[in-house]
């Protein structure tokens, strides 16, 4: 589960790709700092290494996966104010699907402490 989310608008605009090719890359618009950046991407790989991008931290990732030539993964990094781009280098060139959206920090809230005594009327 991810804390301190915003609660009125969880995400920003979900960006999606299909190609065939490397690198996989999809760019989030409407990040800002604060923001954590998610993605999920599958391929279809016929082996060899699958690498998230740089500043990526990789969350989770199969290859080979149910005896085929598949792998996924899914990826985070820091939100921060312009384009961020969210990519994956795999070692071969062949159809590919992604998905990548700003997950949106909540407002800091000010949460105002009237003293107890105040409260009871002492002074």
């Amino acid at each position: 589960p991810l804390n301190g989310v915003d609660q009125t608008t969880p995400a920003g605009t979900a960006v999606t790709g299909t190609n065939t090719g490397d690198p996989i890359t999809s760019s989030v618009t409407d990040s800002v700092a604060g923001d954590l950046i998610c993605d999920v991407v599958s391929h279809t790989q016929l082996g060899g290494t699958f690498v998230a991008g740089a500043g990526q931290t990789e969350i989770a990732k199969v290859t080979n996966y149910g005896g085929t030539n598949r792998a996924g993964g899914i990826s985070t990094k820091p939100g921060a104010a312009g384009s961020q781009t969210m990519s994956w280098t795999p070692s071969s060139s062949d159809n590919w699907c992604q998905v990548a959206v700003a997950v949106k920090q909540a407002a800091a809230s000010i949460v105002s402490r009237v003293p107890l005594l105040d409260l009871l009327g002492v002074s």
